[in-house]
């Protein structure tokens, strides 16, 4: 994972960083990987032109099931397939995918992230000899520094425009919660999706101590009867310092039932922690040269299990030794 040249991160140490972007990552992933969340993302995220060309009832979350071990070991996108409309044709026969890239902090290699993404998808097309897909590529951005990059590939190059005109092009969509004011009426249509707005809320307001943005969110869960908060409360208590007692207090104040979920989240985040701990040993012995069968007894994961992980292993290895 990339880190940023800071030593500290959201009041985190540097060291600490990697976990803190991997938390930010799971939750974007979990609420983004959903269709109906990703379509009222779109519909908020794309620019008025290009959505009313969209065919949301067509869209589905692609597998990225292509991409090599390599990149998904550093990346954390969602890609959406849709058809498109012409003013012609009516629905279009070609699929467009929509490439989107969570950042929680200021990315300098945006670009070329988004590109060995899209380079992988067409080389998929140019080994399947299928035409070469549309791709929309869109950054989700929640970090705390303000967003200073070009939007454009060719703009990163102080040359004259009859240079640049012969250079390497495109361009993504930048979606930065620090632009949206959430909570004002004018954004009341998000609320419609609890799921996708519970998110932006969360992400946008993670850089700030005060306690009133979750209050508000936990009254609309209760007042919308949203049961799914298990994953944003995990969030919370992993980005926020905020004690187990005084959470329970402010979800029971929020006529939410929040010893029944602290016990069950707390339980649920001792199971990830020692998972990650055997994890951690089984990649030592890896390292030691083990036999898998006898790190399977040592770990306590099944076969197909310690496979998996030794083969994010060798890919983080590899592409460690690439550098």
């Amino acid at each position: 994972m990339f880190l940023v040249e800071k030593k500290e991160y959201l009041g985190y140490n540097l060291t600490a960083m990697d976990e803190i972007v991997r938390i930010h990552d799971m939750l974007f992933k979990k609420v983004f990987s959903i269709k109906k969340n990703m379509q009222a993302f779109l519909r908020n995220c794309l620019p008025p032109e290009l959505s009313k060309i969209i065919n949301y009832s067509s869209l589905k979350i692609d597998s990225m099931s292509y991409i090599s071990p390599q990149f998904k070991e550093g990346f954390s996108d969602v890609i959406a397939r849709t058809r498109i409309k012409t003013k012609n044709r009516g629905i279009c026969p070609l699929d467009l995918y929509i490439l989107v890239e969570h950042k929680s902090y200021l990315e300098v290699a945006i670009f070329i992230q988004l590109l060995r993404y899209m380079l992988a998808m067409w080389q998929e097309d140019i080994d399947n000899k299928h035409p070469l897909r549309l791709i929309l590529p869109v950054v989700f951005y929640h970090g705390k520094p303000k967003w200073t990059l070009p939007l454009s590939f060719v703009d990163q190059f102080d040359v004259d425009d009859e240079l640049k005109k012969y250079l390497l092009d495109f361009q993504y969509i930048l979606f930065d919660t620090a632009g949206i004011d959430i909570w004002d009426e004018l954004n009341r249509e998000m609320k419609q999706n609890v799921p996708f707005f519970s998110s932006i809320a969360l992400m946008k307001s993670v850089q700030k101590k005060d306690e009133e943005n979750i209050i508000r969110l936990f009254r609309l869960w209760s007042e919308t009867g949203f049961k799914t908060i298990n994953p944003f409360i995990e969030y919370i208590v992993q980005t926020r310092k905020i004690e187990r007692e005084k959470l329970k207090t402010m979800l029971e104040e929020s006529k939410i039932d929040g010893g029944a979920i602290m016990e069950t989240l707390y339980k649920e985040i001792e199971r990830e922690g020692m998972q990650k701990g055997m994890q951690k040993v089984a990649r030592n012995a890896f390292e030691k040269g083990l036999p898998d069968d006898t790190i399977a007894d040592l770990t306590g994961f099944s076969m197909r299990e310690i496979k998996k992980i030794k083969n994010a292993w060798l890919s983080t290895k590899k592409s460690k030794t690439t550098h």
